[in-house]
């Protein structure tokens, strides 16, 4: 961790990392800086709308996806507040 240490190697200080040692599989994980939000459960999903097959979309490594749909999923927080 000391090598990407952002206050050694000049970095704005702005960037963070988060690792994960479980798989999640029943909860989301919210990064405000993502333009969207995928799952691979359409029952996450609510006004299901089912996509065209030529939609694709590319992800953080390069790799372009098929998007099969898209939806509105309704979330909890831990402060019992829902988001949409």
């Amino acid at each position: 961790m000391k090598r990407d240490c952002t206050s050694q190697r000049g970095g704005s200080g702005n960037e963070a990392v988060f690792p994960l040692s479980e798989e999640c599989r029943n909860g989301w994980l919210i990064y405000c800086g993502a333009s969207s939000h995928k799952t691979p459960h359409r029952s996450d999903l609510f006004d299901y709308e089912t996509l065209n097959d030529g939609v694709k979309m590319t992800i953080a490594n390069g790799k372009k996806l098929r998007v099969r749909g898209r939806g509105t999923v309704k979330l909890t927080g831990l402060d019992e507040r829902r988001s949409r």
